[in-house]
């Protein structure tokens, strides 16, 4: 189960759900599957081919 904290949020993968203070944040699917990998690299560059 993978859970991440950044800020002012709280994202449960497994869950799929995304939280500010502790309220639902509505994002679609897409930009939800995304998320992850941005949260995962922070602080890295990335790019279009990484």
């Amino acid at each position: 189960m993978r859970q991440y904290r950044f800020g002012d949020h709280a994202m449960d993968v497994a869950r799929r759900r995304l939280l500010k203070d502790g309220e639902p944040v509505v994002i679609g699917p897409r930009l939800f599957d995304t998320l992850p990998f941005f949260v995962d690299r922070a602080g890295n560059c990335s790019t279009r081919t990484r």
